[in-house]
Formats: C-alpha cells, structure tokens, sequence
C-alpha cells in the first residue's frame, strides 16, 4: 500500500484534503474524458469502479489487522455509507437565501 498518513481530524485539515481529493478527481475524468472520447457517463462509472476496487484492496490489507489504524471493514455497512455520500455530494444543494435568514446582530 501507498504510505501511512496521519488520521485527519481538524475541520480545517479535512476540507484541504477533501479540496485535494476534488481537484485530482475532476483533472483524472477530464485527461480521460479528453484522451477517451468515452461520453461523460462512462467515464463516471469507471472512476465508481476504481474506487470501488480501491475499497476491494484497503479492506482486504484490513483483514488480518495488520494496520495499527484499528479499522475494521465492514462491507455492507462501507458500501452503504460510500453510495450515500456519493449521492449527497451530486445533489444540488439549494442556495442559502440571506433574506430570509434572521438578523442576529450587525457589523
């Protein structure tokens, strides 16, 4: 496996690595959008495969709890609570609406 890193647990550190995360996964489906000329959907379900295989080999170097990190895999449960961020992170979220927020004190 790739080498070790520390746990992240700062809100800050969370959202620079998330940040991270998104920037090389939309330049990875745009170099092979680009080079594939495969529709946009196909190019989606690869990179929903890859992760998939990704889970496959970091659960399997799990199982014999090797990793001083104390995971411990549990597929169902994994797989449900993957498909439910994917799903949350492709809704649009509707716009905040400042006008209706209440006024709580001034600047």
């Amino acid at each position: 496996m790739l080498e070790q890193r520390k746990v992240v647990s700062d809100g800050d550190d969370s959202q620079t690595t998330q940040a991270d995360l998104d920037r090389t996964l939309m330049t990875t489906f745009c170099r092979v959008l680009d080079g594939s000329r495969l529709p946009p959907m196909a190019v989606m379900r690869m990179m929903a495969e890859a992760l998939g295989s990704v889970y496959r080999q970091v659960a399997a170097a799990h199982q014999n709890q090797s990793c001083p990190c104390g995971w411990q895999p549990t597929s169902e449960r994994d797989i449900e609570t993957m498909l439910a961020a994917v799903g949350d992170a492709a809704m649009v979220k509707p716009a905040v609406n400042l006008e209706l927020m209440e006024t709580v004190g001034r600047a």
